[in-house]
């Protein structure tokens, strides 16, 4: 119980660009001794409520679009899966293969981009 609070709030952390909800959560999991399988799991298992409650906040927004908007944010939705599918698929193969810090460079990349387009 006292590990599910923990990545509670270190998934919390994870709202800072840069910082990777999933890679935090699965270093932390596995700092606390849990097994590898078990902490992609619960990682994973621990954003859907994250996800699911940014859609509802967001829902609302969706009757103003135009249909060309409604096309993009689909396209967008869409290629977000695709994309967040093969990362995921790397992410976990780095993990079971007791590699995770590779995933630290991604990391980097991404939160350094974000800080360049945020100028």
């Amino acid at each position: 119980m006292a590990h599910a609070i923990l990545l509670r709030c270190i998934q919390g952390l994870a709202i800072t660009s840069g910082i990777s909800r999933a890679g935090s959560t699965i270093t932390i999991a596995l700092l606390c001794g849990v097994s590898r399988e078990s902490a992609v799991r619960f990682s994973f298992l621990m954003a859907i409520p994250a996800i699911l409650g940014a859609a509802l906040l967001k829902s609302d927004n969706v009757g103003a679009l135009s249909r060309a908007e409604l096309y993009l944010v689909i396209a967008g939705m869409l290629s977000a899966l695709v994309v967040g599918y093969i990362a995921l698929r790397y992410l976990i193969r780095l993990v079971m293969q007791g590699e995770l810090w590779r995933f630290a460079f991604y990391c980097w990349a991404v939160g350094l981009t974000t800080i360049g387009f945020a100028r």
